[in-house]
């Protein structure tokens, strides 16, 4: 699979960049009051 996306861009990184801007993007907006406290302190019951 790495193959084909090497011969098709072979040295363009954009799309990566992109799509990880996006993740950053939608991880710092679905962050709320409840979830940061539950990541800054996890419990198995929060995880679970």
């Amino acid at each position: 699979m790495l193959c084909l996306f090497k011969r098709a861009a072979p040295e363009s990184y954009i799309p990566f960049v992109a799509l990880a801007a996006l993740y950053i993007y939608l991880f710092i907006n679905s962050i709320t009051p409840e979830s940061a406290q539950a990541l800054s302190n996890p419990q198995l019951a929060d995880i679970a």
